[in-house]
């Protein structure tokens, strides 16, 4: 595959940003997706991915690019700014480039690995931190977790972290993610038999059989407990837990495999920031 050729299969136009390209990448990847249509033998799929990587790697990007001429959203009402890094993954290379971007730039999870925006969210948060006097560990952590909530858009970035989720009409998105719940202590087997149900706390969502409180959910990947909580925070999912048996990870500590599958109702979207700079303000002082 050359580069007209990945051109013309993701329909891109002369004046597409890379932002334009990604979107298009992804829309095509719904369509044609082994997991989106039944009996789809995955040949689109790959010839989709091939062109997409071509592209990155060959035709819109290169590594003195800025993520400014890439079509980044930014989050003006932030607290602050961050510095933008371009992600080594994309090249291969074990390096990382300094873009020389600065701004209140949304982490986008095709562009940047969440190590390298976590990397440039401590870097903020040390900053606006510098001319405080004795700043406790807490304190530094909780403005820390703040500050990336207010980089993430989770309803922009559950549909890029899985592109074989459906859009069920007009404004949700449904997908199903693994998972696994860690138990409370003490607590039986026969209880995650049960129906449970989910509520959110800071970054974390709990397990409850009833009113008692009986696990959490662990992700494999952090980034989804800022991308899915904040959903749940929202009341903007509605959601099914099904838990698949017990399985050991030591002579006392079990765990049980879980599938959360979300349907997403966009239209419940909400700006956190305004809130969320209060309390950023209210731990600096």
């Amino acid at each position: 595959m050359n580069r007209q050729d990945a051109y013309r299969l993701l329909n891109i136009d002369k004046d597409d940003t890379f932002k334009d390209v990604r979107r298009k990448y992804h829309a095509l990847m719904h369509m044609h997706h082994p997991d989106s249509i039944s009996g789809s033998d995955g040949e689109m799929a790959s010839k989709l991915n091939a062109a997409f990587e071509l592209i990155k790697r060959d035709g819109m990007l290169d590594k003195n690019c800025s993520y400014i001429d890439l079509g980044f959203k930014e989050n003006l009402k932030a607290f602050c700014k961050r510095k933008m890094y371009m992600d080594d993954s994309l090249f291969g290379d074990d390096i990382i480039v300094d873009t020389g971007a600065y701004g209140s730039y949304y982490w986008e999870p095709d562009l940047e690995s969440f190590d390298v925006f976590i990397k440039s969210i401590s870097e903020a948060a040390s900053d606006i931190l510098k001319d405080q006097k004795d700043v406790s560990v807490s304190k530094k952590a909780k403005i820390f977790h703040l500050m990336i909530q207010e980089f993430i858009d989770p309803y922009e970035c559950i549909a890029l972290l899985y592109p074989n989720g459906k859009y069920n009409d007009t404004k949700g998105f449904k997908c199903q993610i693994n998972c696994h719940i860690k138990p409370e202590y003490g607590i039986e087997e026969t209880a995650f038999a049960n129906e449970l149900t989910i509520t959110p706390a800071d970054s974390r969502l709990y397990v409850y059989l009833k009113t008692a409180r009986i696990g959490q959910i662990d992700f494999d990947e952090n980034c989804l407990y800022y991308v899915i909580t904040p959903l749940f925070i929202q009341d903007a999912v509605n959601y099914i837990l099904n838990t698949n048996g017990r399985k050991s990870m030591g002579r006392s500590s079990y765990y049980y495999p879980a599938v959360l599958s979300l349907s997403i109702d966009s239209s419940k979207k909400r700006d956190m920031t305004s809130r969320i700079n209060l309390e950023i303000a209210s731990l600096l002082n």
